[in-house]
């Protein structure tokens, strides 16, 4: 009986990289208003990864994990309202939960912003 070999070619490529675990995204650095909400969120005790990777798309913060995760806009897409629009929607249709949080909403108060998200997500 011939022992079993590890099958070449397309097949054994396709094995190869099922068997791997996905890689987390790059996430990017934050600065400014986005920065200071994640911080707070952080100190919440919330998982928050900036700048994360939605296909074309970038979400300003990504808070919690799983099936809980949800993703939050701190400012308007940098392409302008009608790129905006396009993300919400996109993203929305793609099943993610958003968030705003807009620094004329909080009166640029990233704590006030902070406390208030972790409670919509927590009570949801």
């Amino acid at each position: 009986m011939t022992p079993l070999r590890w099958p070449q070619g397309l097949v054994g490529d396709y094995l190869a990289y099922a068997g791997r675990p996905p890689v987390a995204p790059h996430a990017e650095p934050v600065t400014g208003w986005t920065a200071e909400p994640a911080e707070e969120l952080r100190r919440l005790g919330l998982p928050v990864r900036p700048g994360y990777p939605v296909g074309r798309w970038r979400v300003d913060l990504c808070v919690g994990t799983g099936a809980d995760g949800v993703g939050v806009v701190c400012a308007v897409h940098p392409e302008g309202v009608a790129a905006h629009l396009e993300r919400q929607r996109t993203l929305t249709r793609a099943g993610w939960r958003l968030h705003d949080v807009f620094a004329s909403r909080w009166a640029d108060d990233p704590i006030r912003a902070a406390l208030d998200l972790a409670s919509r997500i927590k009570g949801r």
